[in-house]
């Protein structure tokens, strides 16, 4: 008998009959037809160009992301990503948790001028959605943090280009993650990328080390070392690819739940990823015992120095990482005058004003202030949320207005959540990385006094990130809108009963959720 051919999921149709990067010239031919011209299955192809369905799916919106390597931008593409904003998408745009910009309300006749635009000031979408290497992240201090190594800006360049873009590995199992740092810090976040570059230094070497096989949404894992230290930027990217290949050809794709590079690792084991490595490169690479990263786990906001003596960077939270495109303007503006005309954007939702001379720094903060998104302090530094159900097809509840009411709740009532990370998702799938905060809010239902389903939030508590990880244990549920009030509760218990320095996290590591509800004053139910 012959051997059975496995059988593919529908995506792994789709892919193998039409390559997703080629679909360039049917958008152009679809702006001038209309949305309805799209073929279904060309709706999936399109998240290679960075485009998603907008809720709901037949009303011809689309959402879309840019890739921006690392956050990192210059005035001339943030004043073009403002006017794209302003004139095509209902001037909002929202920053990802992976460095980048995505928009709403674009229409199929828009796209193609869209991306044309971006290009013209050295921007791109490809690769900012479906199986294929996202937009890489990156440490948003690179060129000018204190601890680094090595400024890795160029080898994210260098991996866009001959990683990323190679056709042969533009149709991956699925979606495929990658950070890269020259930095020991972990703002990079390696612990939850498929692919994690941490700067390393080894017998008086500067270069560095890297993890595999991390990644969230319903079933997370963290990255495993590989125990490799990487002395320049070219064994980087050999090594890399190798990781990609692999994933590429051994990678499940019979079943989209475990088709992720992180169940590959834990079928295989770290040792025997790291022999087929070095199987193709044909020679072992350095063994680099023990790494560890230096745990940063916030970003760094206000006034902050750099490695060049009297030169600043400015760290501006954005309120639930959502601005107008007057705003990015106005950053931009700053960004020019008072900065050396560059910014970054962070994985948590915040933008960084580069370059800012010390002469400079008190009218870049009172020109800060006066555009109304600059606060000395404020309580969104730390609070991250998804789209939510507002504009995605997959969330329950809606969370941007929700986190935006929870913040100026705790700010009213000066609630201290300094060194507690809030993240808020409207679905499991984590886009908001809730498995790695200190209070995760997971959309959900309940019954309510009508006994009729009402939004809710499941709430997580005590993730984080670092040399000892954990993700983040369901509780109680919580009502929609009384997100302020749990987080004032659970940070007063936490302020009056810890011992010493304890943190947040070791704090509620051990509380079931009975005594969480206690905390709480929340009585117990089932749905």
């Amino acid at each position: 008998m012959a051997e059975e051919k496995p059988k593919l999921t529908n995506e792994e149709r789709i892919k193998k009959e039409k390559h997703p990067l080629s679909l360039r010239p049917d958008i152009d031919r679809w702006a001038k037809e209309g949305f309805a011209a799209i073929p279904e299955d060309d709706h999936i192809r399109f998240k290679w160009f960075g485009c998603y369905l907008q809720k709901p799916k037949t009303d011809g919106y689309f959402m879309m992301r840019m890739r921006i390597p690392s956050g990192q931008i210059n005035v001339a593409q943030g004043r073009m990503i403002a006017d794209i904003t302003k004139e095509f998408a209902r001037n909002e745009i929202d920053i990802t948790t992976r460095q980048c910009f995505q928009v709403h309300w674009l229409t199929i006749q828009t796209i193609p001028v869209i991306i044309d635009r971006l290009k013209d000031v050295g921007l791109d979408v490809l690769g900012a959605c479906g199986d294929i290497t996202r937009n890489i992240t990156g440490n948003p201090l690179a060129g000018f943090d204190e601890n680094e190594y090595v400024d890795a800006s160029k080898l994210i360049n260098r991996y866009v280009k001959e990683i990323s873009e190679r056709p042969d590995l533009g149709d991956l199992p699925r979606k495929f993650k990658v950070s890269i740092s020259g930095s020991p810090n972990n703002l990079a976040q390696p612990e939850i990328n498929c692919i994690g570059i941490v700067g390393a230094e080894y017998e008086g070497k500067k270069g560095y080390t890297i993890r595999i096989g991390g990644g969230l949404s319903t079933n997370p894992f963290f990255s495993k070392w590989l125990n490799v230290f990487l002395k320049d930027d070219d064994e980087v990217l050999k090594v890399c690819a190798a990781i990609t290949e692999l994933y590429r050809d051994f990678g499940n794709r019979e079943n989209r739940r475990k088709s992720r590079i992180k169940f590959l690792v834990e079928e295989w084991g770290i040792d025997k990823y790291r022999d087929e490595i070095e199987k193709k490169l044909g020679y072992k690479l350095t063994h680099y015992p023990n790494p560890k990263v230096l745990e940063v786990n916030s970003d760094a906001l206000g006034v902050n120095k750099t490695k060049q003596p009297g030169i600043n960077f400015i760290g501006v939270p954005i309120k639930v990482g959502r601005l107008s495109g007057e705003d990015l303007h106005k950053l931009c503006d700053i960004a020019e005058k008072f900065g050396n005309g560059n910014l970054r954007c962070t994985n948590k939702q915040n933008i960084l004003i580069l370059g800012v001379p010390d002469a400079n720094v008190s009218g870049a903060l009172e020109a800060l202030k006066a555009t109304g998104i600059y606060k000395e302090r404020q309580t969104s530094n730390r609070v991250i949320s998804c789209t939510g159900s507002e504009y995605c097809n997959l969330a329950i509840v809606e969370t941007k207005h929700r986190t935006a009411k929870m913040i100026d709740y705790l700010e009213e009532k000066n609630v201290n959540v300094d060194n507690v990370n809030i993240h808020f998702s409207g679905c499991p799938n984590s886009c908001s990385q809730y498995s790695i905060a200190d209070i995760g809010f997971i959309g959900g239902k309940t019954r309510g006094e009508n006994d009729e389903m009402e939004e809710a939030y499941i709430l997580h508590l005590g993730g984080s990130i670092g040399n000892n990880p954990s993700f983040t244990r369901g509780t109680v549920k919580v009502k929609a809108d009384e997100c302020g009030s749990i987080v004032e509760k659970l940070i007063n218990h936490y302020r009056t009963t810890k011992v010493n320095g304890t943190s947040f996290r070791d704090f509620y590591k051990d509380y079931e959720k009975e005594q969480v509800a206690e905390v709480l004053g929340i009585t117990l139910k089932t749905d």
